[in-house]
């Protein structure tokens, strides 16, 4: 795995003038918005530079000269979450000495409560979606992943356009049974809350690996 890593390294630095772009966009972000916006933002950055390396292993035809090398599916589809997530991981951090930085510069306060909830939470949520398009651009290719990508964005913006006329319907405030149970459970255990949470997106993560290998190794390549 330790090859692919360093492949996978060498064609980020290929791009360096879309990591200074970047650099440039987020350092910008970090003055122009307030709060954690930049964390996520430089984050998210970074994932997607991370998955642009399955593209290249995808041209001119790449995956039947990769796996004629000493590798298999399953140490392919790690590398890949591994590196995605590595790359996540340094533009979180990166992210933070931002918007510290621009603390100090601005005289704006940083919210610290909850703070290392807040980026362990995201750190996840954008893991569990990385997973997801991980899974999606290796299965469907370049071309394809983009269609179903865009009908996945569609039913995301459904289903929470669905949630906000319900809502504007029935005012929390109002709100009985099952989700006034669970507006009570928030409020009484919000630590646990986060913990199930959490629970659940690490949970996702590891079943759409498994989906995502079992997938690679029925593919031919």
């Amino acid at each position: 795995m330790k090859g692919l890593l360093v492949k996978d390294m060498c064609l980020m630095l290929q791009r360096k003038q879309t990591l200074l772009l970047f650099l440039i966009i987020s350092v910008v972000m970090s003055f122009t918005f307030e709060g954690s916006f930049i964390v996520i933002y430089a984050s998210m950055l970074m994932m997607i530079a991370a998955m642009g390396t399955i593209s290249y292993d995808e041209f001119d035809n790449g995956f039947p000269f990769l796996f004629s090398l000493p590798i298999d599916c399953k140490t392919y589809v790690m590398e890949k979450y591994a590196f995605c997530f590595g790359m996540e991981l340094v533009g979180m951090i990166a992210g933070l000495i931002l918007m510290f930085v621009s603390s100090m510069v601005t005289g704006k306060p940083v919210e610290t409560d909850g703070l290392i909830a807040g980026t362990v939470g995201s750190f996840l949520g954008m893991a569990m979606v990385c997973a997801v398009l991980i899974h999606v651009q290796l299965k469907y290719g370049i071309e394809k992943s983009r269609l179903v990508l865009f009908g996945i964005y569609g039913v995301i913006a459904l289903v929470l356009l669905l949630f906000t006329n319900y809502f504007k319907a029935h005012p929390i405030a109002e709100a009985t049974g099952l989700v006034r149970a669970i507006i009570d459970f928030a409020i009484r255990n919000p630590a646990l809350l986060l913990v199930i949470i959490a629970a659940v997106r690490v949970g996702i993560i590891f079943v759409m690996y498994a989906v995502t290998v079992r997938m690679m190794e029925k593919k031919e390549f």
